[in-house]
């Protein structure tokens, strides 16, 4: 509502009508007539102004809302000029153009269809507001966008939920010094017998993944062995095994290990030195530092890659801090397989069933957007090389690594059967060090930054943000086919998840900020668009200022393109799947216009453990085919998922690129239930079995997420529901009325023992969804939050304002006609006609989702990003505009950060050579090193060096009593 949310709206003075204009986009503009000079007006006291006005009372609904609009702006001239006016307490005329009303009597401006996308969520309502307005000079359909931000077409959905901050349980457990210092004796025994077996297993036994298999695939989905993600994986491995002997030491149940230990510091102690190190922070640098780092000023850790999931809940381990979770009755829990198949179905080739509203893009875009935002890091050996978890024995039976949690499948299992299979591959994620540097249970590494910041493009940290950079005229690496821009090719092999045998010529993958980026079709396309998007906006930018080099020209298109990936996410994707009335729940509402000033400073952005591995596995929308489409709609060709799997070469002839993405556009994806398509439930990452060319065997995803979730000790349904404040299920007959189909339940009942047993990401796929969007209350709840938090808590959201980093007022009413539609028409090779909301299937109905020409989707204008020769952004209007000084600050800062960056990176290479093992002698076990000493004892002692094979080391627990 007007009343209390942070907009503002900054005005600048009209020099030859001696007015104040205030900046919304071109379409309408609200003039406030006066006689003196004003710098600067904000939306907040303008309507603070009018609050005080008796007629301006906080609205407990919508008719008191729409009652003050239709008091304030009561159209008293002529209709056809479409003008209002209307005084504050301050006797200033406002005078808006543009104006419309929607149906239920709320004042608002028409612009374009798609524009305000986030106040409606669904087209059947945002075609019931059709109105006129111009793009590029062409009277085109739009749609009336209420003015009040708080707005909701359907006020009598409401969201079932609450989450409610949990309080969580502590135990207070007291260490002596000596019992500290024994523990950690004990740990460094275990970690050194550990890397022993660990080199016995990988070696003689061999117990390594075979190239070009299914299982090697889905080790490659994390991405290439990396040196920093071993070092860091080693110092949470530590910090487990030091929670584990000291529970081993004082005889501590679960509930003690969890709740107790995780409270105790590792500083001022011999393992500080495994803690993460607080970078240095420069709260003038105008970017995003590109690793995510010091987002929050206060906690420089939030949201970097490399740093912990954040978790709404304690974990559910078996033993409190490690081992996965089993019945209430103290039973193992049903095997995942079995769940998958007795609980989802499968969908072939012609039984598939499709969503009438959401194309494939809508499924692509969740997927990009999560390439953006999430991605663990998998367990390797100390050398490594992926973990063979199936099919190895010896005299006494399996043979496993401790990462190991092995997906075992039924004898009669409907598929696997066929080919005598047993068991699939799984590894479990590696631990991570805590942010806090505490100890306790374990936790998982988001190796990508948490912010919607576009990092798939430009990676995730130092290293391979330079490898996809030209350092020419701010551009990003190309590769050129068909005398197009491409993706650079992949000519160091650095995605193993290259489906691609012989590697030669034109015959290879790309390359690009995300390691997944060959996955399949959708992603290799928006990856291509985005890279295309930055460097049309280099170009562009460098035109405009002659001035700016390199690295100004890719920090400011990078700037660019992290905001085109915000407003599009926040105005199309989310109010399509979470609908217009949780979007409003959560507070994900866009600025109409000016800048937000919401910030939270002590909100952790940082991807939550519930939501990255449970609630943001949409997996049930994926189809089973991509569909190539020409320039007359007509099916060119179509491929099965499972066979175009990291092989990109199927986009590289001339015209496909076009044709895959109309495919992605008129192909509507597949529904929200309990279907899956088998490319994913029995053949992801299939190959070619020994025996029969023509049979293929893969993997089962639905039975790798719901065992993901119990590597991640995401609690239960009934906790998740509790969390969120829905009522506790009691009992299988309760879930009747919860669930989609009428049978679920009884589905459920027959795998598990106890309805407290129930899988979140099981149960959450089969809730029936609410009134609006795809998701149920649990799933809708959660992803609320996470979003919530995606924008609050993140400093260099692209409506802040008042930053030193904020896009001026001009600038962002051209950010807000960004829709996903203008990047396609802009960066597609031949693509000119889309309907304005991409990821919506194509409606023949004018007011709905029509396919139009690309000339009537609105473009962004560069202008504001001029620098004038006296320093300040075209049309001023502050915010985010530098002057010449602040350009060279900038600058020197910018270079300042470079060479901190490359200082950081060879100390942090370095220590990977030289990690060392404290040497323990008998005085410094007499004594527990408290913080304040602590740089002096690290100076005093001596540090031996390991081998570096067992530095490079990703552990996530010590190898037990199976050797």
């Amino acid at each position: 509502m007007f009343y209390n949310h942070p907009n503002i709206v900054n005005a600048y003075h009209h020099p030859i009508h001696d007015q104040t204009l205030i900046s919304i986009p071109e379409y309408h503009q609200i003039i406030i007539e006066e006689n003196e000079d004003v710098k600067l007006i904000e939306k907040r006291d303008f309507f603070n102004g009018i609050q005080r006005n008796r007629d301006f009372n906080r609205f407990d609904n919508d008719n008191n809302r729409r009652q003050f609009f239709d008091k304030n702006f009561d159209n008293d001239d002529d209709d056809d000029e479409r003008i209002n006016r209307f005084e504050n307490n301050d006797g200033k005329k406002i005078i808006t153009t543009g104006q419309c009303r929607t149906n239920d009597g709320f004042m608002g401006v028409c612009w374009p269809i798609g524009l305000c996308h986030y106040q409606y969520g669904n087209v059947r309502y945002s075609s019931k507001q059709s109105c006129r307005t111009l793009v590029n000079g062409k009277n085109v359909q739009g749609v009336c966008c209420p003015l009040d931000v708080d707005y909701t077409p359907n006020s009598r959905d409401r969201i079932p939920y609450r989450l409610t901050k949990p309080r969580l349980p502590r135990e207070s457990i007291r260490i002596t010094r000596n019992e500290f210092l024994r523990a950690i004796q004990q740990a460094d025994a275990d970690i050194t017998r550990y890397l022993v077996l660990e080199e016995k297993f990988t070696g003689e036994l061999g117990q390594v993944q075979i190239a070009f298999t299914p299982a090697f695939f889905l080790q490659m989905m994390f991405g290439p062995a990396d040196q920093n993600q071993q070092l860091t994986n080693l110092w949470g491995f530590r910090a487990l095994q030091l929670t584990r002997a000291l529970g081993e030491n004082l005889n501590l149940s679960p509930k003690q290990l969890r709740d107790g230990l995780s409270s105790i510091s590792m500083y001022g102690t011999p393992y500080e030195q495994y803690c993460l190190k607080i970078p240095d922070c420069d709260e003038r640098y105008p970017y995003r530092t590109i690793d995510g780092s010091c987002n929050n000023i206060r906690n420089p850790l939030w949201g970097k890659s490399l740093t912990q999931f954040e978790r709404l809940l304690p974990p559910e381990y078996s033993d409190g801090i490690s081992e996965l979770r089993i019945s209430i009755n103290g039973r193992p829990l049903p095997p995942p397989r079995a769940i998958s198949t007795g609980v989802f179905e499968t969908s072939g080739q012609n039984d598939a069933r499709f969503s009438d509203r959401w194309n494939v893009m809508f499924m692509q875009w969740g997927q990009f957007l999560d390439h953006d935002i999430t991605l663990g890091s998998s367990t390797r050996a100390s050398n490594g090389q992926g973990l063979l978890c199936c099919n190895r024995t010896n005299e006494q039976g399996p043979l496993l690594h401790p990462a190991c949690r092995p997906i075992y499948l039924p004898v009669d299992d409907p598929y696997y059967s066929r080919f005598n299979r047993h068991c699939n591959n799984f590894v479990r994620n590696a631990v991570g060090p805590k942010n806090s540097c505490n100890l306790g249970y374990r936790e998982q590494t988001n190796t990508v930054t948490s912010f919607i910041d576009a990092s798939m493009i430009y990676g995730n940290d130092f290293n391979r943000s330079r490898l996809v950079r030209s350092f020419r005229n701010g551009h990003l690496k190309i590769r050129k086919i068909n005398n197009n821009e491409w993706l650079p090719f992949d000519t160091m092999n650095n995605s193993l998840a290259c489906a691609i045998r012989n590697r030669q010529g034109n015959n290879r993958c790309v390359f690009a900020g995300d390691v997944r980026v060959n996955q399949q079709f959708g992603i290799t396309s928006l990856q291509l668009l985005f890279l295309r998007e930055h460097n049309r906006l280099a170009k562009q930018l460098a035109k405009l200022n002659s001035a700016w080099d390199d690295e100004i020209i890719y920090q400011e298109a990078r700037k660019i393109v992290s905001a085109e990936m915000q407003h599009i996410t926040y105005n199309e994707f989310l109010p399509e799947a979470l609908g217009r009335n949780v979007i409003r729940h959560y507070g994900l509402s866009l600025q109409p216009n000016g800048h937000c000033l919401a910030y939270d400073r002590d909100l952790n952005p940082s991807i939550l453990n519930e939501f990255g591995a449970a609630a943001f596995r949409w997996h049930t929308l994926v189809q089973k085919y991509y569909h190539m489409i020409n320039g007359n709609n007509h099916i060119q060709q179509r491929y099965e998922m499972n066979r175009i799997f990291n092989n990109p070469t199927f986009l590289y002839p001339n015209g496909s690129l076009d044709q895959a993405i109309r495919g992605i556009l008129k192909q509507p994806t597949e529904r929200f239930d309990r279907i899956f398509t088998e490319d994913i439930k029995n053949l992801l990452f299939a190959q070619q079995t020994r025996t029969n060319n023509n049979q293929r065997v893969g993997m089962d995803l639905i039975s790798i997420n719901i065992q993901r979730g119990r590597d991640h000790g995401i609690p239960t349904y009934n906790q998740i529901r509790q969390l969120c404040g829905l009522q506790l299920i009691r009992n299988f007959q309760q879930l009747r009325s919860l669930l989609r189909n009428q049978d679920d339940w009884q589905r459920l009942s027959q795998i598990y023992s106890h309805v407290d047993d129930i899988d979140f990401w099981v149960a959450g796929n089969l809730e029936q969804p609410l009134q609006e969007g795809i998701l149920g209350p649990t799933f809708s709840c959660i992803v609320g939050e996470q979003f919530r938090r995606l924008k609050y808590g993140d400093r260099y959201w692209y409506e802040n304002g008042q930053m030193q980093h904020s896009f001026t007022i001009e600038q962002l009413t051209e950010l807000r006609k960004i829709t996903l539609a203008r990047i396609i028409c802009d960066n597609s090779d031949r693509i000119h006609r889309i309907q304005p909301l991409a990821m919506v299937t194509i409606s023949k109905q004018l007011s709905l989702n029509p396919e139009l020409d690309c000339s009537s989707i609105p473009r962004i204008d560069l202008k504001p990003w001029k620098i004038n020769v006296n320093g300040r952004n075209r049309g001023g209007g502050g915010g985010g505009g530098r002057n010449s000084n602040s350009k060279a600050i900038d600058r020197k800062i910018q270079r300042n950060q470079s060479n901190r960056q490359k200082n950081q990176n060879r100390r942090f290479n370095g220590q990977l050579r030289t990690i060392t093992k404290y040497d323990y002698n008998d005085d410094d076990r007499k004594i527990f090193i408290r913080p304040k000493f602590r740089q002096q004892f690290y100076n005093n002692h001596h540090y031996h060096h390991q081998q570096q094979q067992q530095q490079q080391t990703n552990i996530p627990y010590p190898f037990n009593s199976i050797f």
